[in-house]
C-alpha cells in the first residue's frame, strides 16, 4: 500500500495511529465510542507515533480525546505530530513518505475509493446524527482492512425509531427537527431505508430537503414558522 485518506473533513478530526504492527488512520467526528476505539488500536501492538491534523473548526471535545488517549496508552507529548490547517473543508491522505498531509478534492481523484462509499456516508452520517450529543457512543465502522474494502453497517437505529426520534425533535426544538428531518430525507434512502411517503410529500412541500446542509427556505429563520411547520410534521401518521 502507497498509503491512504480520507475527505470531507470539516468539524471531524483526522488521526493516524503508527503502530508496531499497522497504520491506523481514523475519521473521527468526536462521537465514536471511544472504548471501541481503544480497543481496536490495541489490537495493533504498540503505538509508536500519533498523526493528526488540528484546525479552529474542530469541536472542543477532539482535545479531550487527545488527553484520554494518552492516558489509555500512556502517550507521551513526544508521541503527538500535529499538523495545522485553516481550511474549513479539506481532505487528508497519508504515506510513509510523507506523512499526514492536506489535500484537495482534485489531489484525490486518483484515490481509490470504496466502492459502497455513499451508502457507508450516509449510514455514518444517520449513526452520528442519532447519537445524543456529547455521548461518544457512536458505532466504530472498519471501513478497510486486509488489503480490502469492507461492507458497510446497517445504521444502528431502524427507520420507525429514527422517525420517532425527529418526531420527538420536531415538538422539543423545531430548529434541530427540521434539520433531523433534512438529515433523513437526505440520507435514509442512500443507507437503505424506503422512506414513507408521507415523509418525503411533506419534506419537499416544506422546502426542507437542503436544510442539512444549511440551504435554508424563505422564513426558516422565523421561530414561529419553525414551530408552526414542525407542529405540523409531529401530527403526521408514518407507516415505516
Amino acid at each position: 500500500m502507497v498509503g491512504f485518506y480520507t475527505d470531507k473533513i470539516e468539524t471531524c478530526r483526522p488521526y493516524v495511529f503508527v503502530c508496531k504492527d499497522a497504520l491506523l488512520m481514523v475519521h473521527d467526528t468526536s462521537q465514536i465510542c471511544l472504548a471501541s476505539l481503544g480497543d481496536w488500536i490495541s489490537g495493533y501492538g504498540e503505538i509508536e507515533i500519533v498523526h493528526y491534523i488540528s484546525s479552529p473548526y474542530q469541536v472542543p471535545a477532539h482535545d479531550r480525546r487527545v488527553s484520554e488517549l494518552s492516558g489509555r496508552f500512556g502517550l507521551g507529548l513526544s508521541q503527538w505530530h500535529v499538523v495545522p490547517t485553516s481550511l474549513a473543508l479539506y481532505g487528508v491522505v497519508f504515506s510513509q513518505a510523507q506523512g499526514l498531509v492536506t489535500a484537495s478534492a482534485p489531489d484525490l481523484d486518483r484515490m481509490i475509493r470504496d466502492p459502497a462509499h455513499e451508502r457507508r456516508e450516509a449510514v455514518n452520517k444517520l449513526n452520528d446524527w442519532f447519537t445524543p450529543p456529547r455521548s461518544q457512543s457512536a458505532p466504530l465502522d472498519i471501513q478497510y482492512a486486509s488489503g480490502r474494502f469492507t461492507t458497510p453497517p446497517a445504521t444502528r437505529m431502524t427507520l420507525p425509531a429514527m422517525l420517532a426520534e425527529v418526531t420527538s425533535d420536531a415538538r422539543r426544538d423545531p430548529k434541530l427537527g427540521c434539520i433531523g428531518v433534512s438529515a433523513l430525507f437526505q440520507y435514509g434512502p442512500l443507507a437503505g431505508h424506503a422512506l414513507p411517503a408521507e415523509f418525503v410529500t411533506f419534506v419537499e412541500t416544506h422546502r426542507l430537503q437542503h436544510v442539512v446542509f444549511g440551504e435554508n427556505p424563505e422564513f426558516f429563520d422565523t421561530p414561529d414558522w419553525r414551530l408552526e411547520v414542525m407542529e405540523r410534521f409531529a401530527a403526521l401518521s408514518f407507516v415505516a
